[in-house]
């Protein structure tokens, strides 16, 4: 039973720290366009794409 409640504990975090790092890029992206910063922008993306595929 334990060792459940870990894994689902775990899990939660996960997905908890994801979300609030997508959150974080996306704030970022939307200010890297906002001052027309292309190469912040693209390695941003590259990011959050990276993210999304783990």
């Amino acid at each position: 039973m334990a060792v459940a409640f870990q894994k689902e504990t775990e899990w939660l975090l996960d997905r908890s720290l994801k979300s609030f790092r997508k959150e974080r890029l996306l704030q970022e992206i939307d200010k890297a366009l906002d001052e027309q910063d292309k190469d912040l922008f693209h390695s941003l993306v590259w990011e959050l794409r990276h993210l999304e595929d783990v």
